[in-house]
């Protein structure tokens, strides 16, 4: 089995799409989710305090930061953040070329949200930024997409992306509502809209 490259090695490669400028700081609340929203809004240009995200954000129950939640205090921040069920990982890898912060609610024993921040397709490696651990992780890339498609088909919140993305000026049509005008915010399932649909195929295509 070959090696996996350190953090280091991948950081240095020049075929490496990613977020260039993500940062972690140290974490101060217990909840690493407050963190990890903060990462995401700082990337965009956004000043946000872990404590101010924590205090937004209200205490975790015992299932932990709700995706509503972190949806909700974004969107009322301006920055327009969806909340996807059972999403392609291809999604995930084209999200970091495009530099555009994610959070994913990763699967393991215990789950836990984290930033998609780097693509090394000469290596075949992932990077993800893991606010609750304080570090860059690397994983190969055959191991990640492994494991997060060995999610179970038949819950329906399993493979949670909440995507982070600016609202231009121009996003609402004339005489519609504005995209961060919501009542609820709740989680979709990735395919139920055409335009997402034709964009995964179309991912999916380029990465074969």
């Amino acid at each position: 089995m070959p090696r996996l490259p350190t953090i280091h090695e991948v950081f240095s490669s020049r075929s490496l799409f990613g977020l260039h400028g993500l940062t972690i700081t140290p974490r101060t609340l217990p909840d690493a989710v407050p963190q990890a929203v903060s990462m995401c809004l700082k990337y965009l240009g956004e000043v946000a305090h872990e404590a101010q995200v924590g205090d937004a954000l209200g205490a975790p129950t015992a299932a932990g930061v709700m995706p509503a939640e972190i949806m909700r205090y974004v969107s009322g921040r301006g920055i327009r953040c969806s909340g996807y069920v059972r999403t392609p990982f291809p999604y995930i890898l084209e999200r970091i070329k495009q530099q555009v912060p994610s959070m994913v609610l990763w699967p393991a024993a215990s789950p836990r949200w984290l930033i998609p921040c780097g693509y090394e397709p000469d290596m075949q490696v992932v990077v993800f930024a893991d606010p609750d651990r304080g570090k860059f992780t690397v994983s190969a890339l055959e191991d990640a997409e492994r494991q997060w498609n060995q999610q179970p088909a038949d819950q329906y919140a399993t493979k949670v992306v909440l995507p982070f993305d600016r609202v231009s000026a121009g996003t609402s049509p004339k005489g519609g509502k504005h995209p961060l005008n919501r009542k609820t915010f709740d989680l979709q399932a990735f395919t139920n809209s055409t335009y997402e649909r034709a964009k995964a195929a179309a991912v999916a295509v380029e990465a074969d």
